[in-house]
């Protein structure tokens, strides 16, 4: 349920992002991406990559080496280790197999002062990768660190992404590129905004959603997009509604409790009724000297145990009341700010949409002050490559966006700009 309140929006997040820094920035939206599959190999250790021996139970602090050009990497009281080319697995087997028997400091305070290794005592990581290399038409190249899961997209993003015009503007491209950037993006604040007002409804199914209203979401982001968008409204609805089912399913349980311990209290009402009054008989009959103290005493208990116990289902019955206006204000409070978020980013929509709108009037204006058509655009393309493997070893292929990069690759971001 909160993950739909505070993000409504998954789908386009990543989409609007990029066109905004487009926009803004006069870069061009609508890039070709050449993809290829990619081959998914073991990694493989390389110099530059930082490995990290842990001593278990032997060392407060693991030792951390880095493999050297040589391929090489040495640990305490273990030895020296070519390490390049072989997988973790592989290399901590090495070290586990040199390691039986040798001898190593113990913690400082245990006896005897030394302890020998065996192969449970090991344990052997990566600590640190070595890192990516960004070039081409980016921001920002350079080397950037390598994080596992990182795609080709992500380590481009922290290139600073795609520069489409280097050395300089190139004017002539620039406004009809940036006037298609903006009409995209405009698009997509449409839908966004769309999306929100059908999430407001609210709907119970998709079959809720005026025809109106997915013929607008086709138009808006075309069969894929669109479809894109119904199955997060489907899985919006379906989150919202199995919330509701299951705070009502506990609304359900405690109005239960709340009858049981009603039919209790009638009972138990009922037993401290006649207990009384069995008391009050009891004290005439001790007046009359029909009855001991001890007999007394026990109904006099028995009595206050009913009473006692009546007072406790009471004070049950108010608590579960409690926790049933509880659970209907969670209800209440939550569809309030499902509401009150979603209407907070229809606000910052519509402010964009704002501010879109005036971007694209006064790029409409220079293309026809300067002579061009409105109708004119910039066919760009976008080939990625990567770049992996050791000196005269390293192969290159397109790469596409998705994949998953590896520690030491080459990233080469080419693009193509030509009029259409």
């Amino acid at each position: 349920m909160n993950s739909l309140c505070n993000s409504p929006l998954r789908w386009f997040d990543a989409l609007l992002v990029a066109l905004r820094r487009i926009v803004w920035c006069a870069s061009f939206y609508g890039l070709v991406v050449t993809q290829s599959s990619a081959e998914v190999m073991p990694y493989r250790l390389h110099p530059g990559d930082e490995l990290s021996l842990s001593y278990l139970g032997l060392e407060p602090a693991p030792h951390v080496a880095t493999i050297g050009s040589s391929g090489e990497v040495g640990f305490p009281y273990i030895g020296t280790f070519y390490a390049a080319g072989l997988t973790l697995g592989d290399l901590e087997r090495k070290i586990k197999q040199a390691a039986v028997g040798v001898e190593v400091p113990n913690l400082p305070g245990r006896t005897p002062p030394f302890a020998v290794l065996h192969s449970d005592n090991l344990f052997l990581e990566i600590s640190r990768f070595r890192p990516i290399t960004i070039i081409g038409q980016v921001a920002q190249s350079g080397a950037i660190e390598f994080a596992p899961g990182m795609s080709v997209r992500g380590a481009i993003g922290a290139g600073g992404g795609v520069e489409i015009f280097q050395g300089g503007p190139s004017p002539a491209l620039e406004v009809p590129a940036q006037l298609h950037a903006a009409l995209e993006l405009r698009k997509l604040l449409q839908a966004a905004f769309l999306k929100n007002n059908i999430l407001l409804t609210p709907p119970t199914s998709l079959e809720d959603i005026p025809e109106d209203d997915m013929a607008a979401l086709f138009e808006l982001l075309g069969d894929e997009g669109a479809s894109a968008a119904i199955e997060e409204i489907r899985l919006a609805i379906s989150e919202r509604t199995l919330g509701n089912k299951a705070l009502n399913a506990r609304i359900e349980l405690v109005n239960q409790r709340i009858e049981r311990l009603r039919a209790a209290f009638e009972n138990y009402s009922t037993a401290s009724v006649a207990e009384e009054e069995r008391l009050a008989r009891y004290l005439d009959l001790m007046d009359r000297g029909l009855a001991t103290a001890d007999a007394i005493n026990n109904v006099r208990l028995a009595a206050l145990s009913a009473s006692t116990r009546l007072l406790t289902i009471e004070s049950d019955i108010f608590g579960t009341q409690s926790e049933r206006e509880r659970l209907l204000a969670e209800i209440e409070r939550a569809k309030n700010e499902y509401s009150s978020d979603l209407l907070s980013q229809n606000q910052d929509l519509v402010r964009e949409l704002s501010q879109i709108g005036g971007r694209i009037e006064g790029l409409q204006a220079v293309l026809l002050g300067s002579g061009g058509s409105l109708s004119q655009q910039i066919n760009t393309s976008v080939e990625v490559f990567i770049y992996r493997g050791p000196g005269n070893a390293e192969k290159g292929r397109l790469a596409a966006m998705n994949e998953t990069v590896q520690p030491g690759d080459i990233i080469e971001v080419k693009v193509t700009v030509g009029g259409g």
